[in-house]
C-alpha cells in the first residue's frame, strides 16, 4: 500500500527554510504551489521560516489535520533546515512529506534514500504537485501517472518521466496578499525582490540548468509584471527599488523593452537592477536601447562574466571573450548604468593561470569604472559536466548522501588543486585591495570597528590606486602588512566571504 490518503484531512503546509544568510526573498516556489491547490477545497498554510521560527507548535496544533507537508530547498542550508521540519512533520503526524526544488531535481534518488521524504517533485512542479493533491484527496489519479513525481512503492524507488516544461505564466497569478509583505521588503521598506521571468537560453556548461538540458526561457506578460508592482507599491508607498531577481531577465529583447516602456508611461519613479549574459546584451541592445533602460530607471546590471582566461570561457561555453567583458563594462558606463559581475577561480586542471589572467581583468575593469561591482568565489564542481569528471580525478569527493551533503555545506568543500598560495591571493585580494578601491566592500568585509577599518583603508587607497594603473596585484609585502595591521587590532573579515563556503559555489554554479 503506497496511498497516503487520510480521512477528514484538509491542510496543506508548505516550509521554505532558512538560508545561510537572512534576506528578504519572496517565497515564489510556495506562491506557484498555492495558486495550483486554491480551488481543490483545501487550506493551504505558508511557513517561511525566516520570519515564523515558532512553526513547530504550529505543526503540533494542526497535526491532525495535515495532508501533505511540502519543503522547497535549493543544495545549501536549506536542505538542512528541511530536514529538521521534515524530522518533526514525521513524529507528529502520519502526513507525507514531500520535497521540490533544485536540490531533488538534481538529485531525486539520494532524496528519497531519505526515511524523512516520502516524496519528490522534479522539475517545475506545479502540476505534478496539482496531481499529487488530487491523489490524496480523491483518488482519481494514481501515484505511477504524475509525470515529475518520485516516491517510494514496496521499499523501491520509482522517478515517472519528466513533467513537461510549460510556460507558468499562463497559470493564475500569484497571490502576494498570503505574504506579510512589509517583511519582505528590503532596506526598510524601500525595495521589492520581484521575479518576471524564469530560466535561461544560454549553454554554460558550468550551470546546473544546462547540466538538467533546461535552455528554457519564459517571462511574465510586460501588463502583469507592471500590475504586481502597482498592486504592492499601492499597499507599500515607501517602495523605490525593485531587484529583478531572474536569472537573464533581458534575455527577450522585445519583452525587455516593452517592460521599460510600460515602466515610463506608469510613471512609477521607481529605480531597478537586474541581471544579464554579457554576449546577448552586447549583441542584441544598441547604445540607445541602453539609453531606454536607463531612462525606465534600470541604475545597475549584474552579468556573469566568469573568467579573464579565454580558454575558461571557451570551455564552459560562455561565448564571450575578456574583450566582451571589458566592452560591456564601458557601454553600461557610458549609458550611466551601474555594472557588477562575478567571477569564479579554481577551475580544476589549470592551477594558477585563469586566477591570474581573471585578477588582471578585474583591476582593469576597476580602471574603466572605478564604480564598477565584483563578486568573486572558488568554482564548485557539482554539477554532472566535465569539470566534475576532471575535479573527481584530481581528489575532489562528490558527497554521496544526504549526511555528506550537511557535512560539506557545514565544514566547506575541500578543493584539492587549489594551492594554500592561490588561497592567500584571493584572501588579500577581497579583504585588502577591494576595500582599498571602493568604500562599500569595507562595509561588507569588515562590518565591525567600521570607523577604524575606513581610516586603514583611506591611507592604503593610494598605494592600490598605483597597483590599478600598473595591473599587479603579485607582489603582497603591502596587503599582508595590512592584514597583520588588522589582526593586530583585532578588526576581522566576515568569515561568510572570506572563506571557501559552499554558498560561494552555489552562487557560480546557478542554485
Amino acid at each position: 500500500m503506497h496511498s497516503f490518503i487520510m480521512d477528514k484531512t484538509n491542510l496543506i503546509v508548505l516550509f521554505y527554510p532558512e538560508v545561510s544568510d537572512k534576506f528578504y526573498s519572496i517565497p515564489y516556489a510556495l506562491l506557484s504551489l498555492e495558486r495550483m491547490v486554491r480551488d481543490m477545497n483545501v487550506e493551504v498554510a505558508l511557513i517561511d521560516e525566516r520570519h515564523q521560527p515558532g512553526w513547530r507548535n504550529y505543526v503540533k496544533e494542526n497535526r491532525d489535520r495535515i495532508l501533505l507537508a511540502g519543503v522547497s530547498a535549493m543544495t545549501g542550508n536549506q536542505i538542512i533546515s528541511g530536514k529538521v521540519f521534515s524530522l518533526y512533520v514525521k513524529e507528529c503526524t502520519t502526513a507525507p512529506v514531500v520535497w521540490g526544488g533544485w536540490f531533488v531535481t538534481e538529485l531525486p534518488e539520494l532524496a528519497l534514500n531519505e526515511p524523512f521524504i516520502d516524496m519528490v517533485v522534479r522539475g517545475q512542479g506545479e502540476r505534478t504537485f496539482s496531481g499529487l493533491v488530487q491523489h490524496l484527496l480523491h483518488h482519481t489519479i494514481s501515484l505511477e501517472d504524475i509525470p515529475g513525481l518520485g516516491f517510494r512503492k514496496n521499499g523501491t524507488q520509482r522517478m515517472n518521466a519528466p513533467e513537461v516544461w510549460m510556460d507558468t505564466y499562463t497559470l493564475p497569478r500569484w497571490n502576494f496578499d498570503l505574504l506579510d509583505m512589509p517583511k519582505y521588503l528590503e532596506n526598510e521598506g524601500k525595495t521589492l525582490h520581484y521575479i518576471a521571468s524564469q530560466g535561461c537560453p544560454c549553454s554554460c556548461n558550468f550551470c546546473l540548468m544546462s547540466s538538467l538540458k533546461l535552455h528554457k526561457y519564459i517571462h511574465n506578460p510586460a501588463e502583469r509584471v507592471i500590475e504586481d508592482i502597482v498592486h504592492i507599491k499601492k499597499q507599500n508607498p515607501g517602495l523605490r527599488h525593485i531587484k529583478f531577481n531572474d536569472d537573464n531577465l533581458l534575455a527577450n529583447r522585445s519583452f525587455a523593452l516593452e517592460l521599460c516602456n510600460s515602466m515610463i508611461e506608469q510613471n512609477l519613479d521607481l529605480h531597478w537592477t537586474t541581471s544579464a549574459h554579457i554576449g546577448l546584451l552586447n549583441k542584441n541592445y544598441s547604445m540607445e536601447d541602453l539609453l531606454l533602460l536607463k531612462k525606465a530607471g534600470c541604475s545597475l546590471i549584474y552579468s556573469g562574466a566568469e573568467s579573464g582566461d579565454n580558454e575558461i570561457l571557451r570551455r564552459i561555453d560562455k561565448r564571450i571573450t575578456p574583450g566582451d567583458i571589458t566592452k560591456h563594462v564601458r557601454r553600461l558606463k557610458k549609458a550611466g548604468i551601474g555594472c557588477s559581475c562575478s567571477f569564479m577561480v579554481g577551475f580544476p586542471g589549470n592551477g594558477t593561470k585563469d586566477l591570474k589572467k581573471t585578477l588582471k581583468l578585474i583591476m582593469r575593469l576597476f580602471l574603466i569604472n572605478r564604480h564598477f561591482k565584483l563578486s568573486l568565489g572558488y568554482y564548485l564542481p557539482l554539477p554532472d559536466n566535465k569539470f566534475r569528471t576532471e575535479a573527481v580525478a584530481l581528489g575532489f569527493q562528490i558527497p554521496q548522501n544526504f549526511g555528506e551533503y550537511e557535512r560539506s555545506i557545514h565544514q566547506g568543500f575541500q578543493f584539492p588543486w587549489i594551492t594554500p598560495g592561490m588561497r592567500r591571493t584571493v584572501q588579500q585580494f577581497m579583504e585588502v585591495y577591494m576595500p582599498a578601491i571602493d568604500k562599500e566592500y569595507r562595509e561588507y568585509f569588515y562590518p565591525e570597528k567600521k570607523v577604524l577599518s575606513n581610516i586603514i583603508f583611506s591611507l592604503y587607497a593610494p598605494v592600490m590606486y598605483l597597483r590599478l594603473a600598473l595591473k599587479m596585484y603579485e607582489f603582497s609585502w603591502d596587503a599582508k602588512l595590512i592584514l597583520w595591521i588588522m589582526k593586530k587590532l583585532k578588526i576581522t573579515s566576515d568569515v561568510r566571504l572570506a572563506k571557501n563556503s559552499v554558498m560561494q559555489g552555489i552562487r557560480a554554479i546557478g542554485y
